[in-house]
């Protein structure tokens, strides 16, 4: 988008160190994937999304905070929810910080967006830094999560 470092970041909700990290990651897995001969896939428009939400109640979807009881997983694929996991929230029930815990919960799970009312800088940085895009709603339903990446 050829914009400088610091106003990217700004726009990504993220502070220019974690912009120049993510960058750097980047740089350095391109120069790997070039160097080993291997295929660069990049996609602009997925079919296929791994979406993570943390609420207290796995029926409404609510509060949407990453501090909630539950971390639901769902896979769409061509606006349709194809998978539906309901795991205990280790946040919750071990008293955890959301940005030590998370992260790797949700790479475990191939998960590529996190749908969140509200989450902290810490969170937000581990999570940008390992490839997760953060969406920001305050409610969302079944319907809405499959047809939220029309």
């Amino acid at each position: 988008m050829g914009l400088y470092q610091e106003d990217a970041a700004q726009k990504m909700g993220i502070s220019r160190p974690t912009f120049a990290r993510i960058i750097k990651s980047a740089h350095y897995k391109v120069a790997l994937a070039l160097l080993g001969g291997h295929h660069l896939d990049l996609e602009t428009k997925r079919d296929r999304y791994v979406v993570a939400l943390c609420c207290d109640s796995p029926k409404t979807l609510l509060p949407l905070q990453p501090k909630g009881k539950y971390v639901i997983i769902a896979t769409i694929h061509d606006h349709t929810i194809v998978s539906w996991v309901e795991l205990e929230n280790p946040v919750f029930a071990q008293n955890l910080k959301p940005p030590l815990v998370l992260p790797e919960l949700f790479q475990n799970h191939q998960v590529n967006f996190f749908i969140s009312e509200k989450l902290g800088e810490g969170l937000r940085s581990a999570l940008s830094a390992r490839g997760i895009h953060i969406i920001q709603k305050t409610v969302v339903d079944k319907e809405v999560l499959a047809h939220l990446f029309d």
